[in-house]
């Protein structure tokens, strides 16, 4: 497992979690694109369902992309009530978690943004 903090804008201070990671390479391409496709469709919120499930289905087609090109065999991406709590993501909080195993690899490479607090801009 391997933590650290990243800053996205607008969301401010994100902490970036990955576990089981088999390539770098991929993981660091994966983090670029989920972390640029936060930052290009940012939301106040992702309290609104449509919101959520617009950013999962973009980051779906790139996982797509990665499997019909052989690089990955199965992917997930999570960010919905099984990870998130309305109250949460009405105050600006929210898991984003992905998954992907690897072609010819066992284990998958999980990957875990949380933002916590407010937004950079959010009245005190």
């Amino acid at each position: 497992m391997k933590k650290k903090q990243i800053t996205i804008d607008p969301y401010g201070t994100i902490e970036l979690i990955t576990y089981g990671v088999n390539s770098d390479t991929l993981t660091t391409d994966v983090i670029t694109f989920t972390t640029e496709t936060l930052q290009n469709f940012a939301f106040e919120t992702l309290d609104d369902e449509e919101n959520r499930e617009f950013i999962v289905e973009y980051l779906e087609r790139f996982y797509h992309i990665l499997r019909d090109s052989d690089y990955i065999e199965q992917f997930d991406v999570i960010l919905d009530k099984r990870n998130n709590n309305i109250k949460n993501l009405r105050s600006g909080m929210f898991v984003l978690e992905t998954k992907f195993k690897q072609k010819n690899c066992l284990n998958f490479t999980r990957i875990i943004l949380t933002r916590a607090g407010k937004f950079p801009y959010d009245k005190k």
